[in-house]
């Protein structure tokens, strides 16, 4: 319930916002994994996830929502400050990431990257 609330409060601020810097903001990546039971060093064990709905607080207030694209990345502008990054419904997976959360700097785009797990063991 508190995801459905969260996602309703940030689409409906996601309307309202002002003209912001595409320079200056978070690069989301959304994963799923592992995708194989076998890991192996250095070989990413995970895949993009398009259609990702992912909510964005700041001050732990909705500032924003978003859906990943087909490599499962999406653009957030934002000013700068600190934001949590949440994924709130993640297809293929059985269970979402936790929130991380990112310091945003004028003119960069910080990475946030999320993992949602598979349950593949």
């Amino acid at each position: 319930m508190r995801t459905i609330l969260l996602w309703s409060a940030a689409l409906a601020l996601a309307g309202c916002a002002q003209t912001l810097d595409p320079t200056t903001g978070i690069a989301v990546a959304v994963r799923r994994g592992p995708i194989s039971p076998v890991e192996q060093p250095a070989v990413d064990n995970t895949a993009p996830v398009a259609g990702a709905s992912v909510a964005v607080l700041r001050a732990g207030h909705p500032f924003t929502a978003a859906t990943t694209d087909t490599a499962g990345a999406v653009t957030v502008p934002a000013p700068a400050g600190d934001y949590e990054v949440a994924v709130t419904t993640c297809p293929g997976a059985l269970a979402l990431p936790g929130p991380v959360t990112v310091t945003v700097t004028t003119g960069m785009l910080v990475p946030a990257r999320l993992v949602c797990d598979t349950g593949i063991r």
